[in-house]
């Protein structure tokens, strides 16, 4: 803040506040500042307390919110600091218990505004002095001044307006109208709920207090110029107006709702509440000026139309404009006439450079002024180039196509003036912001390492002064010395410094330091005795008998500390589950799992973290570069041959197989692409290139769109709620899960389970994996797990979940057979049947899961398979549903039963390499229910096709 008579925010610091910088409108800003100051004023009332305190602690307040966002601190805690520190420096201190008292007081009625529909009166409960309320309070009030101080550097220096309006009234000739000193008296301290005394003189507000009361009293002043009655006080007509609007502006009419939101908000934890859920989409026209530094940045083509643009000023927006802009003096002396072969150009105080993509024939430029030494513009221009080509090489080669086909025709200019590039480079505005703030910041975090190792001073070592006072120079001994000796002698010479370092005492004796460090050992010998001392005593072991003691030592089976148990049981309830992750709730009250949404969010931090890392060489190639350069081939108006899509099709197979698709389902595709596209007529390369997409795009969506419902919870209800005959009793709903070793069948189960849960079902696992070890108390930790977690996430559940188990080395069909039964008398809904996880080539375990499936026919069957295995997923899916189809139908129940659908698993870990989701509905033409995405009970999502096809096609 810049200081005349007292602090007064910056001219940057009112563009652009640390609020507004967070997302928060500027009328919520205003509004919560008004709020927090009108907090001040009534706690001020209540407290008796002098009102030179109270207005100071409202300036301090408004001027601590343009060095401090409102999502870092609340308005109330910042509002009792503030009147906690005023009333200090105005020497009538308040006792930190009654502003407490007071504080909680405001508080606890303003919550009960929220509920005034509810009809009760406000009766205000006072807080136990030992309870949290009141520490938390405490602290917060500590914290807020401490802050305050720090935050303004210590510069709270107040000049109150009311002496100054006596002042002006008297000159004025209105000190007799009391009822004009009066109102303007009171527009002065309502001016104290807007941010006016942090950003105009006193006499400015002091003026428009003035004309506010005249005019209201229909009092006539001198207002024609030259004799304006403003102006005898150095006032300007434009900023006395600008405080009138800010006063003005507190008379507003406010509906209820903003009142309730402006009340809710005092907190700081309510404010980011807001934020994650109004500012996901944030306004490009409110979007805060990042670089301090740069002053314009441009793409454009080497034919001179510009692709895309950024100025960050308003004045470099307007040289960018004109024809006197740098970038234009770059294009035509430098590039063009090649005045200079330097790679900086230099022109009106602003410093240039560039960087070419010859293949895509584009210019990228960035200019800053000339006077600045700024060290990231080389690595910004490098980063630029790759990320650009990496994300948009497809409209680029397109773009540049239809430049060459069109130079012979007529019509050319026309064709590219109806190019899109806003639709086109869409999202491109976000990348570039993320980028340059992490230049930017890595450069500020270099320098400050610089001026650190620069500001620190160096010493030079200096031989202390020996106790030997022979005059023979010592001699410095070149013979080499082994490791051991070296660090005798340093040993030596710290003794003998510690030994010099004493206080003197009478007699010239020295007294060694008590610093703890006076015992320190003269010989490797002594050192290791006492390091040997300090370590850990081993276990006794031996023939000697097994004492009570020993064996209460050795008992971990039970609990010692029922309050440490309490602890871990709410710890291990929030690693369980995920509150991002959790689900939504429908309008009907259905528990939906999120869906699966493809972004390239992680792929754009993980390139903008190489293009940060010192010394990176990032590529501009992409996965589908070599689809790119082919589909250049296919422009101009023709007939598409199979010769013409020979090259196209092999490309496109190497980026499915990329996808983690199957080599023989990407050949399959490509083939179904090709069919569809020989024979087609095209024009421009444009609609070559989105024919080609789209024909892949329309295949994939074909091979991913289920031929059976996927809504399992329809399912589920359908059966439960299907008519019965009397003599009927209705079988719960079985799900079967099976695969291979390892791949999470039990963790996704339990996932399931989960999801039921939440839509009220009552579910009964039966464990049926007989085989391996630990696979019984692996499901007895989920149910315990789940039992303590509610239909909302957080409630008991008890009763909902069970475990249905008979060891080991058991039949598991048998198992199966007997929980289905049990689930039956005892009203589950849902029994989820947990099998053994086997090889696809096993035959005997393959015919004992055949025989679980013939005997006890579960209504579904889902295969769980990894997101990762690519070829080998198509392996054991086919081999997997083969199998059962084969074997469950020689065992005599009639027709085989195959594979009902899939849940693939550590789908997090593929990225959007997701070929695995088209491998395994290609082979089965079943649907993909669920997708595992992580450890906790709400990592489930569904697959959306649109999002599959998407992830794809990304390149």
């Amino acid at each position: 803040m810049s200081t005349s008579f007292y602090p007064l925010a910056s001219l940057s610091q009112i563009e652009s506040t640390p609020s507004r910088e967070d997302g928060i409108p500027a009328d919520l800003e205003e509004d919560l500042r008004a709020y927090g100051c009108k907090l001040i004023h009534e706690a001020g009332i209540l407290l008796n307390q002098k009102q030179v305190a109270v207005a100071a602690a409202q300036i301090i307040f408004q001027r601590f919110w343009y060095v401090t966002s409102l999502k870092q601190f609340g308005v109330g805690d910042i509002g009792m600091g503030a009147l906690y520190l005023a009333s200090k420096l105005e020497e009538c201190p308040l006792r930190i218990r009654d502003l407490i008292n007071v504080y909680d007081l405001l508080l606890q009625r303003a919550t009960h505004l929220l509920h005034r529909n509810s009809g009760k009166a406000f009766k205000y409960v006072p807080m136990s002095y030992f309870g949290n309320t009141f520490y938390d309070l405490k602290d917060a009030l500590v914290v807020a001044e401490m802050q305050v101080l720090k935050r303004l550097s210590f510069n709270v220096q107040v000049v109150l307006p009311y002496g100054t309006l006596i002042n002006y009234m008297r000159v004025l000739g209105l000190i007799s109208r009391q009822d004009a000193c009066s109102r303007a008296w009171g527009y002065l301290n309502d001016a104290l709920q807007t941010p006016v005394y942090a950003l105009y003189q006193v006499p400015t507000i002091v003026s428009a207090a003035i004309l506010l009361a005249v005019r209201h009293l229909n009092i006539s002043l001198p207002s024609t110029p030259p004799n304006c009655w403003w102006e005898l006080f150095d006032a300007t007509w434009e900023d006395v107006w600008s405080v009138c609007g800010y006063v003005m502006r507190l008379y507003r009419k406010r509906t209820i709702e903003d009142t309730n939101r402006i009340i809710g908000m005092v907190n700081k934890k309510e404010v980011r509440k807001w934020l994650e859920t109004n500012t996901q989409n944030p306004d490009k026209s409110t979007r805060p000026r990042l670089s301090a530094m740069l002053d314009h940045c441009s793409i454009s083509h080497k034919g001179g139309l510009v692709l895309w643009s950024r100025s960050f000023t308003p004045e470099a927006a307007h040289l960018a404009s004109s024809s006197a802009s740098p970038v234009n003096s770059l294009i035509r002396e430098a590039l063009i006439e090649g005045r200079t072969t330097e790679e900086q150009y230099e022109k009106d105080g602003y410093a240039v450079k560039w960087t070419f993509v010859n293949d895509l024939e584009l210019i990228f430029v960035v200019a800053y002024q000339r006077i600045l030494q700024l060290t990231y513009v080389n690595d910004l221009l490098l980063a630029l180039k790759s990320l650009f080509v990496k994300y948009f090489e497809p409209f680029l080669t397109s773009f540049v196509a239809s430049l060459h086909t069109g130079k012979s025709t007529k019509g050319a200019i026309g064709d590219v003036a109806s190019w899109n590039f806003a639709q086109a480079f869409e999202g491109w505005d976000a990348i570039f912001d993320r980028l340059l703030k992490g230049l930017e910041d890595k450069a500020a975090q270099d320098r400050k390492g610089r001026l650190r190792t620069a500001a620190r001073p160096v010493v030079e070592e200096s031989t202390p002064p020996s106790d030997d006072q022979s005059t023979i120079p010592s001699l410095s001994s070149d013979t080499p010395h082994d490791e051991q000796q070296i660090a005798r002698n340093v040993q030596a010479l710290k003794n003998r410094l510690r030994g010099r370092g004493g206080r003197r005492v009478g007699g010239g004796g020295r007294v060694p330091s008590r610093n703890g460090l006076e015992s320190v050992p003269s010989s490797d010998t002594e050192s290791s005795v006492k390091r040997k001392n300090k370590t850990k005593a081993g276990r006794k072991w031996g023939d000697e008998p097994v004492t009570e003691s020993d064996m209460a030592s050795l008992d971990y089976s039970f609990d010692k500390d029922e309050t440490v148990k309490e602890l871990q049981t709410s710890h291990d309830l929030q690693a369980l589950v995920d509150q991002e992750s959790l689900g939504t709730r429908t309008r009907e009250g259905l528990y939906e799992v999120k869906d699966w949404e493809f972004s390239k969010g992680k792929e754009t931090d993980k390139f903008i973290a190489m293009a940060l890392q010192p010394g990176s060489q990032t590529s501009s190639s992409s996965s589908l570069g070599a689809l790119g350069s082919l589909f250049a081939r296919l422009t101009g108006s023709k007939t598409l041959s199979e010769q013409d899509l020979k090259p196209v099709l092999e490309g496109m197979k190497q980026h499915l197989m990329k996808k983690n698709v199957a080599k023989e389902i990407a050949e399959k595709v490509c083939e179904g692409v090709g069919e569809s596209l020989v024979g087609r007529k095209v024009g421009s390369f444009e609609t070559t290139n989105a024919a080609v997409r789209t024909a892949l795009s329309h295949s994939l969506t074909r091979i991913l769109t289920p031929k059976t419902s996927t809504d399992l919870l329809l399912s589920i209800r359908t059966k439960l709620s299907s008519p019965l005959t009397s003599s009927q009793q209705r079988m719960p709903y079985s799900i079967t899960f099976v695969g291979v070793n390892g791949v999470g069948k039990s963790t996704n189960l339990s996932k399931v389970c989960f999801w039921l849960i939440q839509n009220g079902l009552r579910v009964l696992i039966a464990a049926c994996d007989t085989f391996r070890s630990g696979a019984v108390e692996q499901l007895r930790v989920h149910v315990r797990n789940l039992s303590m977690l509610g239909v909302n996430g957080a409630a008991d559940s008890k009763g909902r979940v069970e475990l249905f188990e008979r060891g080991y080395g058991k039949d598991a069909a048998a198992i199966a057979k007997e929980a289905i039964t049990y689930g039956r008398d005892n009203d589950f809904d849902v029994i989820l049947i947990d099998t053994a996880g086997r090889m696809q080539d096993n035959e005997p375990l393959m015919r004992a899961l055949a025989k679980l499936v013939s005997v006890n026919n579960p209504d579904k069957i889902i295969f769980v398979g990894e997101a990762l295995v690519g070829n080998e997923a198509v392996d054991q899916l086919t081999k997997f549903d083969r199998a059962l189809r084969d074997f469950s139908s020689a065992s005599g129940s009639g027709k085989g039963r195959g594979i009902d659908g899939m849940l693939v698993t550590k789908w997090d870990t593929v990225d959007d390499k997701v070929g695995a989701a088209l491998s395994m509905t290609y082979v089965t033409g079943q649907p993909i229910i669920f997708v595992g995405c992580g450890q906790t009970y709400t990592d489930l999502r569904q697959l959306r096709v649109a999002n599959v096809v998407q992830a794809i096609l990304n390149v």
